[in-house]
């Protein structure tokens, strides 16, 4: 009887610490490679989701950023915009449910896999004339909004 309470203890305890894993903090803007802007005080090394519920936050990429599992943008209530300015973010997959992606001064998104948008709404890219997405775009559900040269 003993072992089954401490089991059970233990196991919600593991579920509730796996809900926010991977959670951006906080719907405030902030460096993507900063680990205090991430639930855990760490950077996320499982599917990273920036999907914070309030006003709309911007999440800067500003350096090389090489992920190893998919990137999670956007979701009900969230406004976030992932920016690239100057950088490279390799990663093998974006879901994009909304929000915006932008990138700048010669950003690179290199996507192995695809960027896919599945949103109620719409959602947008948006770059300039030095920037460049290496990647598959499929829509889901909802509409994409494609701004740039």
């Amino acid at each position: 009887k003993n072992m089954t309470r401490k089991t059970s203890i233990l196991w919600t305890a593991l579920v509730l610490a796996g809900s926010t894993n991977g959670q951006w903090n906080n719907p405030v803007s902030g460096i993507f490679g900063d680990g205090n802007s991430w639930v855990g005080g760490v950077l996320p090394s499982l599917d990273p989701t920036i999907n914070t519920i309030g006003a709309p936050f911007t999440v800067i990429v500003d350096k090389l950023t090489t992920l190893a599992t998919p990137l999670n943008l956007g979701g009900p209530g969230s406004f976030p915009t992932l920016l690239l300015s100057g950088n490279t973010l390799n990663v093998p997959s974006i879901s994009f449910a909304t929000g915006i992606l932008r990138l700048e001064k010669g950003a690179v998104l290199n996507v192995t896999g695809a960027i896919n948008v599945n949103t109620t709404g719409s959602v947008s890219i948006e770059t300039d004339a030095t920037s460049s997405i290496i990647s598959p775009i499929n829509v889901l559900q909802g509409s994409l909004v494609l701004n740039g040269p």
